[in-house]
Order: structure tokens, then sequence, then C-alpha cells
């Protein structure tokens, strides 16, 4: 799938202008950056609000995330590791070391979507079932807009998942 949420991006960027991704570091607020980054690939990978006319007529929901939480591990190579450790490790000790690393990414993208959703970034709308991720709506617009995008979202659920 190509990027496609350009719009969504400078969203994002304007949230944390906003100072909407901070969190307190000793005395001062500093943007959570790992969150950005999570966020920001999120957006850059939803289709941008409003929808036009092809998204309208296919019924595409806009800023709608859907890709889960392995997409964004691989895209930020969190569970990447270095070759000359697999090389020489058994196949026991490769297995252990990618499981780890696995429920690591797994844990930070958990921890990244508790702290946007209590920012009002993101909601959930439609839960995880098996074979299926779960679909997080980005708040990313005021709340009428966000209003909006949520409707037009379940609408286009509605039937097809």
């Amino acid at each position: 799938m190509e990027p496609m949420g350009f719009n969504n991006d400078d969203r994002v960027w304007g949230l944390v202008a906003q100072g909407r991704l901070t969190k307190p570091r000793g005395n001062n607020p500093l943007t959570d950056s790992f969150s950005l980054s999570v966020l920001l690939y999120m957006a850059h990978n939803t289709y941008d609000w409003p929808p036009d006319g092809k998204l309208k007529r296919l019924r595409v929901p806009c800023r709608l995330y859907t890709r889960g939480w392995r997409s964004i591990s691989e895209a930020m190579a969190l569970t990447a590791i270095d070759a000359d450790k697999l090389a020489n490790a058994t196949e026991e000790e490769a297995e252990a070391m990618m499981e780890t690393r696995e429920n690591n990414a797994k844990g930070r993208i958990s921890k990244a979507w508790a702290f946007l959703r209590e920012q009002g970034l993101i909601k959930k709308i439609d839960p995880q079932r098996p074979g299926m991720n779960a679909a997080f709506l980005l708040l990313l617009g005021d709340d009428e807009e966000n209003r909006a995008c949520e409707a037009w979202a379940r609408e286009c659920l509605q039937g097809k998942r």
C-alpha cells in the first residue's frame, strides 16, 4: 500500500505544536518521540479527510488505521536482530531472541497506543478479532470534524468487518 495521508501528517505536526504529545520529563514537558513516530506512521497510512469522490463511491473510510502493530514494528525495524548474533546463535537461541524482540515491540506500540488514546488522538472503533487487526480512528481534527470522520468510518465498516 502506498502512503496516502499527506494532510494527516500535517495535522499530526499541528498537534505536536499544541503540546498534545508531550509527557513530563523532570521539570519540563517533552514530546514523546516514540508515540509521535507511531502516530505519524498511522496518519501516513490512512486516507485524508474528507473523502474525495472515489473514496465516497468505494465507501473507503478516512483516518482509519487497520494495519496493526506488526506493520508499525516492521516499518521501524523494532524486531531487527544483529546478523552476527543470529549467525552465532543456536536455533533455540535465535527463536528466543526473535520472540523477545517481538514481545518488546508489541509492548512499546501498545503503550504508545494507550498514551495516544489518553491524549484523545486515537480511538479504537472496532476491536481485534481472529485474523483481523483492531481499527483505530485518528482524531486529528476538531470535535465536529472527528465526529463526522467517525460517522463516515462506521458507515463504511458496516458489513465489511
